[in-house]
C-alpha cells in the first residue's frame, strides 16, 4: 500500500500528524497519487489548512499549489 493512500485513510480519520508524516514519505518517494490527490481529494482539505503540507505542496513544486 502506497503511503500516498495511507495518508489519505490517516487524513480521513482525523489522525493530521500521521497523515502529514506518510504525505511527507509519498512526496519523498514522489509517488504520483500525491500529486494527483494533493489539489482535489476532500480528505486532504483538513491537510491544506496545515503549514507543514503547504511544505510538502512546496517541494512537489505544483503550479498554485503551495508555490
Amino acid at each position: 500500500v502506497s503511503c500516498t493512500m495511507l495518508a489519505i485513510a490517516a487524513a480521513a480519520a482525523g489522525e493530521q500528524d500521521t497523515a502529514l508524516e506518510l504525505a511527507r514519505k509519498a512526496c519523498d518517494a514522489r509517488e504520483p497519487g500525491l500529486v494527483l490527490f494533493a489539489r482535489v481529494f476532500p480528505d486532504y482539505q483538513r491537510l491544506r489548512d496545515d503549514p507543514r503540507f503547504d511544505e510538502i505542496l512546496r517541494r512537489l513544486k505544483l503550479p498554485g499549489m503551495g508555490g
